[in-house]
């Protein structure tokens, strides 16, 4: 039986597998092509087609044609096929099954398992989505990892180099771009990770569409689906000639009628206005290749090469755009397209123990995760480019006296409110014995696995009872958003450092209440401990930096003085 590297693209898919001589080996499909249309297409009689044969359906059966799902993964979006309704993780199990297929018939062996490539910066449910995908295909899904990972394990193999490499992959639907050190070909750690879920080839299409219709007063959202086909696959005709010509001529006969006359569309695109309509969205991909190099903690000097990987990186102006920023000509050695795959089956081939290779493998988790705290704070458990597999522990305690339940609720995001960040899931811990506030001790554990998938595990260490959640879709997080939680982090810093200051000072008042009220019950006439009491509840404005942490570091001498003294005198009647 056989392992595979699967590289389940938004436009194009992709299985790979390491041949008999130890090489990586790109399994052509069942009529001879490497990749395979992501594009899966639906008859009224129940044929299902994936691939070529459903691009050639497409013209036939526009409306159960579905193309760019992996756009949806995670997300609670359906698609009707003849009233039957099917989820992405459905139709992307379709484009695997059709991959194990063919790389059976043409291995004449079944596969035993896969490792499954994913956008860096897809999200816990995006994740998880795709694993479910795989298994919905009969694939055992051996792990899930990052697409630029994957394409540098394919680029630093079998090279003695110590380097830091950036890897810009520009694919149909989605961008990454990562850092990693690579040390001696073996040793593989990701340093830093950004990007953008809803980014790719498939927008620079769209941008051409909207070129030729206004080139060829023609309202985009008038179109029918037979005409908007045909007009994208032009689009897409048109963005492949631009990456070696300086225009393009589009020519779509018979297009539409006009007073009952069949009418032709035609127009020229130029390279140069393609590149000014395509300028915003190269913007957002340099934006990102700055976060990442900064969050490294590194500067595009440290950098020994750039590695191109997706077929969208062959867009000429993305090589002048990156070159400017980076000072490095892009590495182009690899195949873009091929990069990921071949990667994703070296993983597998070494997860199995058939490699003769040493491969070290530490990848990063794009976002932090925290659990929910009093004051609606945010307690960040697992860091954002965070080594994964990752583990954390911490324990809590409960808020008030006899507190029966605790409620855990796990958050993704930068900032320190929990209602500024995502609820990714909640659960409740129960039964806990009746104690007062603070003696009750919680332990909460967040483990993030190789796949980069969370559980979550709350336990009372009093009566061992435990309550735990592993985050299967409960909510997802689009690009937008990704993108907004990490832009209002920086932001709101000086806000959010201020917030953060002001809760700390109040809970260190309040913390010095309930200090003086136990003192206050054993020494029930102590004037001095009441006027204390008195002074510290009156406090309202914590704006006042000087006076509250005067206030508070007087009182913290008080009690202590205060204290000893109880204990001497307690000691004396004994």
């Amino acid at each position: 039986m056989a392992v595979v590297g699967i590289d389940l693209g938004t436009t194009n898919s992709l299985i790979s597998y390491i041949n008999k001589n130890g090489i990586p080996e790109v399994i052509p499909n069942s009529i001879g092509f490497r990749t395979t249309p992501s594009i899966i297409s639906f008859t009224p009689e129940g044929e299902i087609f994936v691939g070529r044969e459903a691009v050639d359906n497409e013209t036939y059966y526009p409306e159960t044609t579905f193309r760019s799902v992996k756009r949806f993964m995670g997300t609670n979006h359906r698609f009707n096929v003849y009233n039957k309704i099917y989820s992405p993780e459905e139709l992307s199990a379709e484009i695997l099954k059709k991959l194990k297929q063919d790389a059976e018939t043409f291995l004449g062996e079944s596969i035993e398992g896969a490792v499954i490539t994913v956008p860096a910066y897809f999200n816990n449910d995006q994740r998880q989505s795709t694993k479910i995908a795989g298994e919905l295909a009969g694939l055992k899904v051996m792990r899930i990892i990052n697409e630029p990972t994957a394409a540098s394990l394919s680029y630093g193999l079998d090279k003695s180099i110590n380097q830091t490499v950036l890897v810009y992959d520009l694919g149909g639907g989605t961008f990454d771009v990562t850092i990693l050190k690579i040390s001696d070909g073996m040793d593989f750690h990701v340093l830093s990770t950004s990007g953008d879920t809803n980014l790719g080839g498939d927008d620079f299409d769209i941008a051409i569409i909207e070129m030729i219709a206004d080139k060829c007063n023609i309202n985009s959202s008038d179109l029918n689906t037979e005409q908007y086909v045909r007009i994208r696959d032009a689009a897409e005709k048109a963005k492949k000639d631009l990456t070696f010509k300086d225009s393009t001529r589009i020519n779509l006969h018979y297009f539409h009628f006009v007073d009952d006359r069949p009418q032709d569309i035609r127009c020229i695109i130029t390279r140069e206005e393609f590149n000014e309509k395509i300028a915003p969205f190269v913007d957002k991909t340099k934006k990102c290749v700055s976060s990442a190099i900064f969050d490294a903690g590194l500067k595009f000097a440290d950098i020994n090469e750039v590695l191109f990987v997706g077929g969208s990186t062959r867009v000429p102006f993305i090589t002048e755009e990156i070159k400017k920023l980076t000072g490095k000509n892009p590495n182009k050695t690899i195949n873009p397209d091929e990069a990921v795959s071949v990667g994703a089956c070296i993983q597998a081939d070494v997860l199995t123990g058939k490699s003769d290779k040493m491969v070290f493998l530490l990848d990063v988790t794009p976002l932090s995760l925290g659990v929910e705290i009093q004051g609606g704070l945010m307690n960040k458990m697992i860091s954002r480019n965070t080594s994964i597999p990752a583990k954390y522990t911490e324990v809590f305690t409960t808020a008030y006296d006899n507190q029966e339940e605790v409620d855990v609720k796990v958050f993704q995001g930068e900032r320190p409110r929990t209602e500024d960040n995502i609820l990714l899931g909640e659960f409740k811990l129960d039964n806990l014995k009746k104690q007062p506030r603070g003696v009750t001790k919680i332990e909460v554990t967040f483990e993030l696995d190789s796949d980069g998938i969370l559980s979550v595990k709350a336990q009372d260490e009093t009566t061992g009872n435990q309550k735990d959640i592993v985050l299967t879709g409960q909510s997802s997080l689009s690009s937008d958003q990704i993108k907004k939680l990490l832009e209002d982090s920086e932001k709101f810093k000086e806000e959010d450092e201020e917030f953060i200051y002001h809760k700390n000072l109040e809970y260190t008042i309040n913390d010095l209440i309930m200090q003086v009220e136990e003192l206050i019950r054993v020494q029930k006439d102590n004037d001095e401990l009441k006027d204390i009491l008195k002074s510290l509840q009156e406090v309202s404005d914590f704006k006042n930096k000087e006076f509250i942490n005067g206030l508070i570091e007087s009182v913290k001498e008080d009690i202590l003085e205060i204290s000893d003294l109880i204990y001497k005198k307690a000691k004396s009647l004994v």
